[in-house]
C-alpha cells in the first residue's frame, strides 16, 4: 500500500500496468478523484446503435420496395433517402437526449 506522500505524487490518470497499478488506482483518493472529474467521453455506444438501426431500417425499406416489384432506380432512391432521413433523425434524437440527460 502506498503512503499519502507517494499517492500525492501520482499523475491523475495512469495506464494500468498490472496488479500493483490496480492497487494504486483503487485507493480512496484515486476513486474520489475519478468521481469528482468529468465522465469519460465515448461514442462507441452511439456508433453501434446507429449502425445497427440504420442497417435494419434501410434493409426493411429496400426489401419492401423490392417486394412491391418497383424499378431498381426506385429501390436505390428510397434506400438512399431512408439512410439520410434515418441518420438525421438519430443524430437529432441523440443530441436532444444527451442534452436532456445533462440537465
Amino acid at each position: 500500500m502506498l503512503d499519502a506522500a507517494a499517492r500525492g505524487k501520482l499523475p491523475k490518470m495512469m495506464p494500468s500496468t498490472g496488479p500493483r497499478q490496480l492497487e494504486v488506482d483503487h485507493t480512496a483518493e484515486a476513486v474520489r478523484r475519478r468521481l469528482a472529474g468529468p465522465p469519460p467521453v465515448s461514442y462507441l455506444r452511439d456508433f453501434v446503435y446507429g449502425a445497427i438501426d440504420g442497417t435494419v431500417t434501410t434493409f426493411a425499406v429496400v426489401a419492401g420496395v423490392e417486394g412491391a416489384s418497383l424499378a431498381a432506380s426506385v429501390v436505390i432512391i428510397l434506400g438512399v433517402a431512408n439512410l439520410g432521413a434515418d441518420g438525421f433523425s438519430m443524430a437529432v434524437s441523440n443530441f436532444l437526449g444527451t442534452r436532456a440527460g445533462a440537465q
